[in-house]
């Protein structure tokens, strides 16, 4: 009789996968405080947080699953719901998980990048311009620039502001190696 039930947990185990997670290395100098001092409401946040980086769920997806586990929480009278967080927002924020990219405005036409503080001008009454050439050292033509508006007026509130038509956005080369090296395996493949 042992041996059937032994037997039924293998195949339980064979058939579901295991949902736990390896410890989740966040960055080390971010700011934690905001973070429960609840170990188990803080293994639930991280366990949310790898669940979502593994199965590539959207932003509002989770956002819904944290409000929900609040809200069982909240049932569970045992439990402090109230240090519990309320959105991806606040969850990234108390991990430290900031998005490290640096931004230019971009030509639409000829996709030269300009500094996003360049287009997004102080006055708010001229927008800037793409002055780049296509053959600056050709002498059968004439130089012509590009001329492409590199922004566009909205207003927000009551006030015009000039933001971007494009963004392009690049991370820098020391967070790209530092996430690539973090990833588990990665060194043993490059030896490979």
């Amino acid at each position: 009789m042992q041996d059937s039930s032994d037997d039924d947990d293998d195949e339980f185990s064979n058939i579901f996968k295991d949902y736990s997670h390896p410890i989740f290395d966040f960055d080390t100098s971010a700011d934690t405080s905001e973070l429960p001092k609840d170990e188990l409401i803080k293994g639930i946040l991280i366990w949310i947080m790898k669940f979502r980086s593994s199965y590539n769920i959207p932003n509002t997806a989770i956002d819904d699953l944290i409000k929900f586990i609040k809200i069982v929480l909240k049932e569970c009278k045992s439990i402090d719901h109230k240090s519990f967080l309320t959105s991806l927002y606040m969850l990234r924020k108390s991990l430290g998980l900031i998005d490290r990219f640096t931004q230019f405005a971009a030509c639409q036409k000829c996709h030269k990048l300009y500094n996003k503080e360049l287009v997004m001008s102080e006055d708010n009454s001229t927008i800037t311009k793409c002055s780049h050439v296509k053959f600056p050292n050709l002498t059968t033509k004439r130089s012509k620039q590009c001329q492409t508006p590199l922004g566009k007026k909205i207003s927000l509130n009551n006030s015009i502001s000039i933001v971007p038509e494009l963004v392009y956005s690049v991370s820098s080369i020391q967070q790209q190696l530092s996430s690539m090296f973090k990833q588990l395996g990665f060194e043993e493949l490059l030896r490979h």
